[in-house]
């Protein structure tokens, strides 16, 4: 028996199907854009300032991570930005909680919350799709070696031999 295995330029096309070079791109500027927006809330609030600064730092490197492992052929890079996307995935979800808890209260002005909250949803589904596309690339299916054997007479007739229920499901 040989074992079959799913060639590498197969796992790297399905990875680039994704663009994660362009949502790794869009990825950084979200987080530039955070940041932006953590440096102005930090004059106003001292929390949610702090909570915009820190995400901008995850989505920026998760954005990095992606563009690089787009353009250099390492599959561990690859595996690196699927755990940095979803992570940046749980924070974006934790932010959406987050943001749209503080435009119910009202605590800030819901400008800066809605606007930061597009943003967080945004970084949210790009995440989650950069993530499918590296978890197809390093699937354990697609690398788990398979193993094929020719079938002859004398395989199936073993395979029925060893089958108990096989005398039981034939019909007289």
């Amino acid at each position: 028996m040989a074992p079959v295995t799913a060639p590498a330029d197969t796992q790297r096309t399905a990875y680039l199907k994704g663009e994660p070079k362009a949502l790794g791109t869009v990825q950084i500027i979200i987080g530039i854009i955070t940041l932006l927006f953590g440096i102005v809330l930090a004059f106003f609030s001292g929390w949610i300032s702090c909570i915009a600064l820190c995400e901008s730092l995850v989505f920026i490197s998760s954005g990095a991570l992606s563009v690089a492992s787009a353009t250099q052929q390492n599959p561990c890079m690859v595996k690196a930005t699927l755990g940095m996307n979803v992570f940046s995935a749980v924070v974006a979800g934790l932010d959406i909680i987050l943001f749209s808890l503080d435009m119910l209260i009202g605590i800030l002005f819901h400008v800066f919350s809605g606007v930061l909250l597009v943003f967080f949803l945004l970084e949210f589904i790009i995440s989650i799709c950069t993530s499918v596309f590296a978890c197809k690339a390093t699937s354990c299916s697609a690398t788990k070696p398979m193993y094929s054997q020719a079938v002859t007479t004398e395989v199936m007739y073993t395979l029925q031999m060893n089958n108990p229920d096989y005398y039981f499901n034939q019909d007289p």
